[in-house]
């Protein structure tokens, strides 16, 4: 499993990988500026969840 972690994969449309905790900021922004697109996709969670998520890096 560790080796997985090291490897990304890729495609020609596609890198696929396990962020570190460097990439939480980013991440946040991506679920943020796309709630209401991903909304159809994405399991449901509380009003809070966002806001939880940042305070647990404060």
């Amino acid at each position: 499993m560790e080796e997985f972690r090291r490897m990304p994969y890729e495609t020609e449309r596609l890198i696929l990988k396990v962020l570190d905790k460097s990439y939480a900021n980013l991440v946040l922004d991506y679920y943020i500026r796309n709630a209401e697109f991903l909304k159809e996709w994405e399991a449901v969670k509380a009003d809070d969840f966002i806001l939880y998520n940042i305070t647990r890096r404060i």
